[in-house]
C-alpha cells in the first residue's frame, strides 16, 4: 500500500495565510459595522428631514384648506417637488378621506388609497410601502391635529443608497491596501526572523 505524501507548507507561507485570513475576517466585520452603522444614521437623518417638511408644508397648508383654495395648495405641494431630490409624491386628504390636492401628473393613483391606511388618530406616522413600483417611506402628517385632514409625503431611499454603494467601493480598496501592505511586512518580518534558522 502507497502512501500518499502530503507537501509541507513552509512557515513563511503559513504565516501569510494566516496573517490575510486574520487581516480579511477583520476588515469585513469591519465593513459590516460601519455599513450598518452608517446606514442607520443616514436613515435617522433622511426621516428627520421628511418630517421637518411635512410639518412645514401641513402648517402652511391650514389657510389654503379654511379658504377651500385648491389652486394654492396644489402650488405649495409642487413647490416641494423641486426642493428634495428624495422626493415622491406629495397629498392631503381631508377627514373624509377625499384628495384635496396631489403632485401626482394626471389622476391620483387609486392604488395610494388601498395601500397606505392612516387611522386618522391625529398622530404622525411614517411607513415604508411598496407603491407604483417604488420602494418608499410615507411620512403621514395630521393638519391642524387631523380636523383639516391628513398630508402624506412620500420619499425614497435613492440618496442613501447612493452614498452606500460609494462607501463600499471605498471599503474593498483600503481593505486591498491593507491586505497588501499587512502581506509585505510579515512576509519581510518573517523572512528576517527565518533567516538565522535557515543559516543553522
Amino acid at each position: 500500500m502507497k502512501w500518499v505524501t502530503i507537501p509541507q507548507i513552509s512557515l513563511k507561507a503559513r504565516m501569510a495565510v494566516s496573517i490575510i485570513v486574520v487581516v480579511a475576517a477583520l476588515g469585513l466585520s469591519i465593513r459590516i459595522f460601519v455599513e450598518k452603522r452608517l446606514a442607520d444614521d443616514m436613515e435617522q437623518e433622511l426621516e428627520s428631514r421628511a418630517i421637518m417638511i411635512a410639518v412645514n408644508l401641513a402648517a402652511e397648508s391650514v389657510e389654503s384648506i379654511l379658504y377651500q383654495d385648491w389652486v394654492s395648495l396644489e402650488r405649495l405641494l409642487s413647490a416641494t417637488k423641486h426642493t428634495w431630490v428624495d422626493f415622491e409624491y406629495a397629498y392631503i386628504l381631508d377627514p373624509s378621506r377625499n384628495v384635496l390636492a396631489h403632485t401626482f401628473i394626471g389622476e391620483f393613483p387609486k392604488e395610494l388609497h388601498r395601500v397606505i391606511r392612516y387611522t386618522g388618530d391625529g398622530e404622525r406616522r411614517i411607513k415604508r410601502v411598496h407603491v407604483l413600483g417604488l420602494q418608499v417611506r410615507d411620512v403621514a402628517t395630521p393638519i391642524y391635529k387631523g380636523k383639516l385632514g391628513t398630508l402624506h409625503l412620500g420619499f425614497n431611499d435613492k440618496s442613501i443608497l447612493d452614498r452606500l454603494s460609494a462607501l463600499r467601493k471605498d471599503v474593498v480598496i483600503l481593505l486591498a491596501l491593507v491586505t497588501l501592505a499587512s502581506l509585505i511586512v510579515i512576509l519581510t518580518v518573517t523572512y528576517v526572523s527565518l533567516q538565522p534558522l535557515n543559516d543553522v
